[in-house]
């Protein structure tokens, strides 16, 4: 009983993986709009809560290079929702609040924007 478990979570995490190596691929191919599918496929396979995070935050930054700022929103929210902001990751809190940002310069919350933006830990973040 116990090896079938482990064995369909094995499963689970290899179609994971599949689903986010071939979004990778279509990213760097320029297929954004295959890539935001890939990601949002692998909804489905998420185990754990930082699964889940790392999704998000792939969908996030797909639909924020296609434009698409209603995923950015609703998928900031899913963060929200899975109570993100406790993660110990500076990088990964930084990424939700900008995403949480963009969606009000989106609606034209500029002020709103710019105090998210201001929340932002700039250090925790690695520049070319």
């Amino acid at each position: 009983m116990l090896y079938l478990r482990k064995s369909r979570l094995f499963l689970k995490e290899s179609i994971k993986r599949g689903y986010e190596e071939l979004a990778e691929h279509k990213m760097k191919a320029g297929d954004l709009a295959g890539a935001l599918k890939c990601y949002s496929q692998s909804r489905d396979y998420c185990l754990q809560p930082t699964h889940i995070r790392a999704m998000c935050l792939n969908v996030i930054t797909t639909s924020v290079l296609l434009g698409n700022y209603a995923h950015v929103e609703n998928y900031s929210e899913k963060l929200k929702a899975q109570k993100a902001k406790e993660c110990n990751d500076a990088a990964a809190k930084g990424q939700i609040i900008c995403a949480n940002a963009l969606g009000d310069l989106q609606r034209r919350n500029y002020l709103a924007a710019s105090n998210k933006f201001l929340l932002i830990d700039f250090e925790s973040f690695h520049y070319p």
